[in-house]
């Protein structure tokens, strides 16, 4: 729910807002027994921002022409072109609607005011009296524009006369859906002969106006749409007859009010009802206000934003809360499955175990499997040592590459091959391994074809093994130039792609830790 307040020169009237139509509360006259019974009534309210919809006599509207800006500086020439036109007031606004054609194509520019203070001061005080937000002076006139899109006008420049409170007519001149002018004139809302006589006498009188503003031509007619009730709407056609330059459209009020989506219109002919419910069905940006006296508005807007921010917050943490929850069950019920699947594995597994024929074991088997589970426990035999010390050798001689490492641990340093357990007799005692014998085969990564080259650094890198700690023996069984008396010295001259490889092949000892594991 929202309320609006309606604002005349003579009365206050408070609408609430509903879905579909503008409801008055109540109409208080602009005295001090008015503010009264207003006040009285707005306390009762809920502490919601409420706009003022002004529709006074003292409204003034101006046309200039001022210098082509654009963002801030727009901004400011509009506020300090106001304040020369309107110095008396501080409710004035200022807003550009159009550019010329001609010239520098300077900005054409609407400035009004509502030149008596005295009409709107009361009721903001009234308002921050009673702690209630104001969210802005809004003017009728400019709200107009919002009624053309419902009317079937002819021409970009017309005259809109609506029926407005404390008898009297509200004439608002647009060109190009834009408020040009407006004012209210007194006209009785007697459905009468004279009504209609009345509304054509000011009408001529706009029309010189008009005239005398140079916003009309004075060879061009003016389109009058006149929006009343039904009976006024009949009167009008039969009594306001279209002159050379007066041409008459009065227009149901009851049906554009159905096309807004104003159900169930008040009887009356009045249009204030209307207006406030184009006011209420979308935001329209304050007018007339000034910045100090939205401070209470704009503090509204925040703490309803926080408001917001903290539901947010609270919906997310919720949510995070119950997806960790339905996460944390599901995880529940996995570990359920789990435990239920490892019992039914392991009592299968009993169940097979127990079907098996039992084998009774030789005494003599079980103490050599003995033996041989404290011997290994003794010596565990790994290879990380020699790796990381035939590791080290490599990392000081980059060009040299190891193709193949392989090894056997043997209590004869001199063995060329392991011993095969398979063939040995079981009742045999197996002495104890003492040495680690690795065979590496490698090459130089880049030959050049220079066998001394290659010799060389092959030769470094035995020096290097020979000085690691435990290593007793480092062997060249082939190197990359084999020069023993029993081997051939070949080659073959051609392309230095064909160059044969320099390829060497080490045979190292390295004693093993006598420590047990």
């Amino acid at each position: 729910m929202r309320h609006v307040l309606y604002l005349t020169s003579y009365s206050t009237t408070l609408y609430r807002v509903e879905r579909h139509g503008a409801v008055a509360e109540g109409r208080f006259l602009n005295d001090e027994a008015g503010y009264q019974a207003l006040r009285e009534l707005l306390k009762q309210l809920e502490p919601e921002p409420i706009p003022i919809l002004a529709d006074l006599i003292e409204e003034e509207f101006r046309q200039q022409e001022i210098p082509h800006a654009l963002g801030r500086d727009r901004q400011r020439l509009l506020e300090r072109h106001a304040r020369k036109l309107f110095r008396g007031t501080p409710f004035r606004l200022g807003r550009v609607t159009g550019r010329t054609t001609e010239g520098r194509r300077d900005d054409r520019a609407l400035f009004s005011a509502l030149t008596n203070p005295e009409n709107v001061s009361p009721l903001i005080e009234l308002m921050e009296e009673v702690q209630l937000p104001l969210a802005g002076i809004q003017s009728l006139p400019v709200l107009t524009r919002r009624l053309l899109k419902h009317l079937k006008t002819r021409g970009d420049k017309v005259l809109l006369v609506t029926a407005q409170p404390d008898e009297s007519v509200r004439e608002t001149f647009l060109d190009r859906g834009e408020v040009k002018f407006s004012r209210l004139a007194p006209v009785p809302h007697a459905a009468s002969v004279a009504y209609c006589q009345l509304l054509q006498a000011e009408v001529h009188k706009t029309l010189r106006y008009l005239h005398t503003l140079r916003l009309l031509p004075r060879n061009e007619p003016l389109e009058v749409y006149t929006l009343t009730d039904g009976e006024h709407s009949e009167l009008i056609g039969d009594f306001c007859h279209d002159e050379e330059l007066v041409h008459f459209h009065p227009v149901d009020l009851n049906l554009i009010a159905a096309q807004t989506g104003f159900r169930n219109y008040p009887e009356g002919g009045n249009s204030d009802a209307l207006f406030v419910w184009l006011l209420a069905r979308r935001k329209v940006r304050n007018h007339y206000a000034p910045p100090r006296q939205l401070r209470r508005y704009r503090t509204w807007q925040a703490a309803r934003a926080l408001r917001a921010a903290s539901w947010l917050l609270a919906v997310g943490g919720l949510s995070w809360s119950g997806i960790n929850g339905v996460n944390g069950l599901m995880a529940a019920d996995e570990a359920a499955r789990l435990n239920n699947d490892i019992t039914t594995i392991n009592q299968g597994y009993v169940q097979l175990t127990r079907q098996l024929p039992i084998q009774p074991a030789e005494a003599r088997a079980m103490r050599e499997a003995i033996q041989l589970a404290d011997r290994l426990e003794r010596h565990n035999i790994h290879p990380g040592t020699v790796f990381a010390r035939v590791g080290k050798a490599f990392a000081e001689q980059p060009d040299l590459e190891m193709e193949q490492f392989s090894w056997f641990a043997s209590d004869d340093q001199e063995a060329r091959r392991p011993v095969d357990t398979s063939s040995m007799d079981p009742a045999q005692p197996v002495s104890d391994p003492r040495y680690v014998i690795a065979t590496i085969q490698g090459r130089l990564a880049h030959f050049d074809g220079s066998y001394r080259r290659a010799q060389r650094q092959v030769e470094r890198l035995v020096e290097q093994l020979r000085g690691q700690r435990g290593i007793t023996t480092v062997d060249i069984e082939r190197a990359p130039l084999d020069t023993r008396p029993d081997t051939q010295i070949q080659g073959q001259l051609g392309d230095s792609q064909d160059r044969e490889k320099a390829e060497f092949e080490l045979r190292l000892v390295m004693e093993m830790d006598r420590e047990p594991v």
